[in-house]
């Protein structure tokens, strides 16, 4: 199942939001990407530009080392929150308990408590 067309059709009927919920997912690794990509650059640019008036003797090779270590922390934040914006989305519009709407509210509760006497 590579085709992720296949897959949303397949599970359509159990999960009707599923093809918007992987775009968004898409968006965001792609968002994540690019941020990992520009953090770096600009980092290591920004360096490079002031390294005569900055005080360090550092060898060339750890700046590479410092831009790649900030551009992957950044990338990952910005997948960490968007993931996380995705799944409350999807969550939301599958009707399903959430922050806002919580499992007590939502009637699933009803169904699934049983008291014993």
């Amino acid at each position: 199942m590579n085709n992720m067309d296949q897959l949303t059709e397949q599970y359509k009927e159990k999960f009707p939001h599923l093809k918007s919920y992987t775009e968004c997912v898409s968006r965001t690794f792609i968002s994540g990407l690019a941020a990992t990509f520009i953090t770096f650059s600009g980092t290591y640019m920004a360096v490079s530009l002031l390294k005569n008036k900055l005080p360090s003797s550092r060898p060339g090779h750890l700046n590479v080392v410092a831009a790649g270590l900030l551009g992957t922390l950044v990338g990952f934040q910005v997948v960490y929150t968007r993931t996380k914006a995705c799944n409350n989305g999807w969550l939301a519009a599958e009707d399903r308990a959430t922050y806002l709407r919580p499992l007590a509210e939502s009637g699933a509760a009803d169904s699934s408590t049983t008291h014993a006497d």
